[in-house]
């Protein structure tokens, strides 16, 4: 570079001025991609003021593109003129309010960090006239927060042009309280999810579509089936009407605490993570897709088909469930147990009778509930068992060495009721009965087994 600028003018510079000029040309460079990105907070009157008004901002200067915007007071005027500009972070602190107005119908405000909008803040985009409308677009690589009871009034207006959109391309979260709201329902405003944003909804209605839930009040919604869902409520929800009935290609996320509940069935042909719980909204409802079914939550399954009912309610191509519980949740009657190797099995049958539809392996918690039977058949019960809480009835007419798995504490009755001879495993059992055919009770060398509290035996004469 010093040849290139020695003899500059044909006066000789020396290398000296080939320093300096390599300094000026790295601050231009930095300078043009908003390295030197100031923040700007409302310091003019809480009457309000011009957007375009340097004095009415810290530093002395209006924002440029790619400052970081923040207004934390409360002012009951406008900011008005505002410009079409693409903002590295905007923020309302907690307890704010402020009201933008568009310097021309349309402009567009963008942030491609952060957009905050604090508990008990209240950020206004336009105020419904033509003139002030603003569209307001949070970027791929930015993340949005309104928390706490925090506040976003998208001021559409109704008739006239233009038509405004609150688009949302990256990952907006919006707490349980908090409220993204347009104004004038049934206006100009439109919210626009896309392929590849995030949507995190805490709010107990779900994702919605119209004068109730987290997001209300727009004209049209378009939630994109290539976006992703996250449902963080703490307690009860429901996935709402907003959320795709088409195949979802992005993910859905049930996080830990949500109780969600599906107001439609999910087609999942990404993630259908659970680490909640899954609640489907009827049993009629099918949880299908070429995606995969995972996490480390809990899946009810309320299906009372002749078919075994936790594959044919959740068809799902992939399903992993080496951290998940399975919940059968019907009460009385009974569901078919299906024959999977689950993490943890759970059934709440008071008074009726679970059947399997094959071998049923265990690895994790096996839990059964007081009145309810499981009936096994001659099909084994498998698995490592980690905890047993058997408060119920298990039935095996399995005849081979194994029918469950032996060296283990058993709570509840179990009952080996074939009509045929039968292998009764050592264990720890509370209850034990056994009827039918002739009996046979193995135990392995050096163990004790206990009975703590009823032994049954029945057989045919001359048999135990």
């Amino acid at each position: 570079m010093n040849k290139f600028i020695k003899y500059f003018g044909g006066i000789d510079t020396g290398p000296i001025f080939g320093k300096l000029f390599l300094v000026l040309f790295v601050f231009l460079l930095l300078s043009g991609s908003g390295a030197f990105a100031a923040t700007r907070t409302w310091v003019g009157p809480n009457a309000g003021g011009l957007w375009t008004t340097a004095a009415n901002w810290s530093g002395g200067a209006a924002p440029a593109a790619g400052d970081d915007v923040v207004f934390n007071t409360v002012m009951t005027g406008d900011v008005t003129a505002v410009p079409t500009i693409s903002l590295n972070s905007l923020t309302a602190s907690s307890g704010a309010t402020a009201t933008l107005e568009a310097s021309a119908g349309g402009n567009t405000i963008t942030v491609s960090g952060s957009l905050t909008v604090e508990s008990s803040a209240t950020l206004t985009l336009g105020i419904g006239t033509t003139g002030t409308r603003l569209n307001f677009t949070l970027a791929s690589t930015a993340t949005g927060n309104i928390n706490g009871t925090g506040r976003i009034n998208f001021y559409a207006g109704g008739g006239g042009a233009p038509t405004v959109t609150f688009l949302v391309n990256g990952n907006l979260a919006i707490a349980s309280n908090a409220l993204l709201i347009n104004l004038t329902s049934g206006s100009r405003g439109n919210f626009t999810l896309s392929s590849g944003a995030t949507l995190q909804i805490a709010n107990a209605l779900g994702i919605t579509t119209g004068a109730t839930g987290a997001i209300q009040g727009f004209n049209t919604y378009s939630y994109n089936t290539g976006a992703n869902y996250v449902y963080n409520a703490s307690g009860a929800q429901a996935t709402g009407s907003g959320l795709p009935t088409a195949a979802i290609t992005g993910n859905v996320t049930v996080s830990n605490g949500a109780n969600l509940t599906s107001t439609n069935a999910i087609i999942a042909n990404g993630r259908l993570t659970v680490n909640g719980t899954l609640i489907p909204g009827a049993a009629t409802q099918v949880f299908s897709g070429s995606g995969t079914l995972e996490g480390t939550g809990t899946v009810q399954v309320n299906r009372t088909a002749a078919t075994a009912d936790f594959l044919s309610q959740y068809t799902e191509s992939t399903k992993n469930l080496t951290n998940l519980t399975v919940e059968y949740t019907v009460l009385t009657g009974g569901q078919v147990v299906s024959a999977a190797t689950y993490n943890n099995l759970k059934l709440d049958n008071t008074s009726g009778t679970e059947t399997v539809g094959g071998n049923v392996t265990v690895n994790g918690a096996l839990t059964t509930t007081a009145g309810g039977t499981l009936n096994m058949g001659t099909n084994q019960l498998l698995g490592s068992l980690t905890t047993i809480t058997n408060n119920g009835t298990i039935r095996t007419q399995n005849t081979g060495g194994t029918p469950i798995p032996a060296g283990k504490t058993w709570g509840g009755t179990v009952q080996y009721d074939s009509a045929s001879g039968q292998t009764v495993v050592n264990g720890d059992y509370n209850n034990l009965t056994a009827s039918g055919g002739s009996r046979t009770l193995t135990f392995n060398a050096g163990t004790t087994q206990t009975i703590e509290a009823t032994l049954t035996l029945t057989g045919s004469a001359g048999n135990l």
